[in-house]
């Protein structure tokens, strides 16, 4: 789990560094940590665990949960996003009335 470091301007959310969470627990559906040591804190991230089918191909899940999104709804974070590789993050944010908006669109430079 990282902390997402960066600042808000209007509709948008610049994360421009991260740190790893504290206290982090890692269990195979789920991972826990804390941020509260980070300044300019805007969310968090975390990668999605490696699943696999009956096969042991890897079951590739590009979207952040439904426990994702419950947990980030009852947060204060501005933002929150899952990896499970390269081509498949995804984000949600929180609007400026509080509404969670998913999913977010995500540009990196």
């Amino acid at each position: 789990m990282g902390c997402l470091i960066g600042r808000v301007v209007g509709d948008t959310i610049y994360v421009t560094a991260w740190r790893p969470a504290r206290h982090m627990h890692q269990w195979q559906f789920a991972v826990t940590g804390d941020c509260k040591h980070v300044a300019k804190l805007v969310g968090t991230w975390h990668t999605h665990p490696y699943r696999a089918d009956s096969a042991n191909r890897p079951l590739k899940e590009p979207v952040l949960s439904s426990t994702d999104l419950g947990t980030f709804s009852k947060s204060r974070d501005r933002v929150t996003m899952a990896a499970w590789d390269v081509d498949s993050i995804d984000a949600a944010i929180r609007a400026r009335d509080g509404s969670v908006r998913h999913p977010a669109v995500v540009l990196i430079r």
